[in-house]
């Protein structure tokens, strides 16, 4: 199916002078493949940090850790870069950790460090996760906290493996002295560090055949990803039911596509292009879709007709922009170019993963398109969405386009 997908695409590509768009993170989620969906450019399939490609892709699809723009055009971004290899502080690991595993609860207790105050923007991840025994005062002997200092492999690796145990999930220990530098581990952390090996939250570096810890080493952002995402794929003791899911998947795609016939009518190509009524309606997507989308989604809800090709009306070839696949903004682009939503159905909702807090869903929708030329396509196309789970609610954060697989004329 995927080598399927990736010929579709490339032919489709081919066919119609589609180029590979660039988009900001956390709006497209990476694919295997690195055909067609832009990374940042300091992420390649086959360079130094390729082994974490497949945990940056879930966090950035849940919105857990973000890229830095790079130049904006339109609503995209290009250029834009991860910073794999940037330190990453005590204060937002802290925060990254208590958001992503739902600790958080927004208080701000009271804690046992000087310098970390009630109005400080990260008192409230260090105190949930002091609560709960992920930050521990005793673990420095000091009574600083020091937030803005970067934060060591070891004390990351303990972080996430207290938040895993939290949850009630633990794994057999596992034996340290398979690190060359084991005895460089604290005796007061050697057993949780022990837990977090056989959890697979650290799994250490192996240089010419030899592995390590590095526990002192000053961890990059890659690496706190990483570990951050080993955790979370633990979570699974109180996964939700599919039905639940589900009935959030339609109920958020069917507001999408109630809203695009709305659309429909004041979106026409393209005389019509500068249509006052165009962002009148793009306003009325973002209120529906409000209790099923994501902020980072409803913000490509938007007129962006300058940033769409028009099609030849003389029945030649269409000319595209990729830009186009990002979901929200089909609402807006499709509804006056062919695209009837009347002929759009839900076939089915397949899951991918679901753990507790988050779940990934295949989503399969079969729609047919008619043109001024005289064209039709009928079209099936597979989805990959992302659901957060953010105040009770079951937010619809991503979606990838996976494949076109069948045009008709």
């Amino acid at each position: 199916m995927r080598k399927l997908a990736i010929t579709i695409m490339s032919v489709f590509m081919l066919l119609f002078g589609l180029s590979s768009p660039a988009m900001a993170l956390p709006h497209v989620l990476f694919q295997d493949s690195h055909q067609w969906v832009a990374s940042p450019k300091d992420l390649t399939p086959s360079g130094a940090f390729s082994w974490a490609l497949p945990e940056i892709a879930e966090a950035t699809a849940w919105e857990i850790i973000d890229g830095y723009p790079g130049k904006v055009d339109g609503v995209y971004t290009t250029s834009m870069t991860f910073a794999p290899e940037k330190p990453i502080t005590r204060a937002e690991f802290a925060k990254i950790l208590a958001v992503s595993t739902g600790l958080s609860d927004g208080r701000t207790e009271n804690v046992p460090f000087d310098d970390v105050k009630g109005g400080d923007w990260y008192a409230p991840y260090v105190s949930t996760l002091h609560e709960h025994g992920v930050i521990r005062a005793s673990d420095r002997g000091s009574s600083s906290f020091e937030p803005n200092q970067p934060i060591t492999r070891l004390d990351m690796a303990l972080w996430a493996e207290r938040a895993t145990v939290a949850y009630g999930v633990t794994a057999p220990e596992q034996d340290l002295s398979l690190f060359a530098d084991a005895s460089a581990v604290p005796t007061q952390f050697r057993s949780e560090l022990a837990q977090s090996v056989g959890l697979g939250i650290i799994k250490g570096a192996t240089e010419d055949g030899i592995t390590y810890l590095y526990p002192a080493g000053t961890a990059k952002r890659v690496e706190a990803t990483a570990m951050v995402m080993r955790a979370l794929n633990r979570f699974n003791r109180s996964a939700p039911s599919m039905d639940t899911l589900e009935a959030a998947v339609r109920s958020g795609l069917t507001a999408y596509l109630e809203q695009g016939k709305v659309v429909g009518a004041y979106h026409k190509p393209p005389e019509q292009f500068a249509n006052r009524y165009v962002e009148q309606n793009a306003a009325s997507i973002r209120l529906a879709l409000e209790p099923y989308f994501s902020p980072g989604m409803l913000s490509l809800v938007k007129d962006v007709r300058s940033e769409f090709l028009p099609y030849n009306l003389g029945g030649g070839p269409l000319v595209w922009s990729a830009m186009g696949y990002t979901v929200l903004n089909d609402l807006v682009l499709w509804g006056g170019r062919g695209l009837d939503f009347r002929n759009v159905s839900v076939v089915s909702v397949t899951p991918q993963k679901v753990l507790d807090r988050y779940a990934e869903v295949e989503v399969r929708m079969d729609l047919t398109r008619y043109f001024p030329s005289g064209i039709i396509w009928e079209q099936v196309h597979l989805f990959r969405l992302h659901l957060k789970l953010s105040n009770g609610r079951w937010l619809i954060t991503q979606r990838t386009f996976v494949s076109e697989k069948k045009k008709g004329y």
